[in-house]
């Protein structure tokens, strides 16, 4: 079982995922913990290749701590895809408009009305999964677009991690830390 106490790595991960809920993903999440700071180009360098070669440590440690959170009842299960909160009442007819608005300086017209589809559809259909809502194996142009509607807060991909109630108490302090 996963200890988590003030001070330990878990501890942080879950004081991250209760101060952002719903904003964090492991990438961003071992970003902000265990990125290493760099004094010199040479060291920049060897994190790079190492990176390259085997993906960023503090991803997959992420990720195995919110696993093991998860395991635990601190953090929610992944949600499927959906529209953000804050545009919950959104019609599918007004996708286009939507985005527009939320993009803001970011906007860029969108010929195809590419962005404006995929919203529509996650509107309509609330898919399970984002395979379920794309495709398996979406097109880079499809790829983008869901970057791009994630990063102007139109959709919050399953990926972002949500605390439990428990998780919550635990980070708040109302609640004791069992032992583990």
């Amino acid at each position: 079982m996963i200890a988590v106490r003030p001070g330990l790595p878990a501890w942080q991960v879950l004081a991250l995922v209760v101060a952002k809920p719903g904003q964090l993903d492991a990438e961003a999440i071992g970003q902000a913990l265990w990125r290493p700071k760099f004094r010199t180009r040479d060291e920049y360098f060897a994190a790079r290749a190492a990176i390259v070669a085997n993906g960023a440590s503090w991803t997959t440690r992420a990720s195995d701590l919110l696993h093991r959170l998860q395991q635990r009842g601190l953090v929610e299960r992944m949600r499927p895809p959906r529209v953000a909160t804050r545009w919950a009442d959104l019609d599918a007819a007004d996708a286009a408009d939507a985005i527009e608005d939320a993009a803001g300086e970011d906007y860029a017209p969108d010929p195809s009305g590419l962005r404006a589809k995929l919203l529509a559809d996650l509107v309509r259909r609330a898919p399970a999964t984002v395979s379920a809502w794309v495709g398996a194996a979406p097109a880079g142009n499809v790829q983008r677009c869901v970057t791009d509607l994630v990063e102007w807060g139109l959709v919050v991909p399953p990926s972002f991690r949500w605390p439990t109630a428990a998780g919550t108490a635990l980070i708040r302090g109302t609640v004791q830390v069992a032992a583990s």
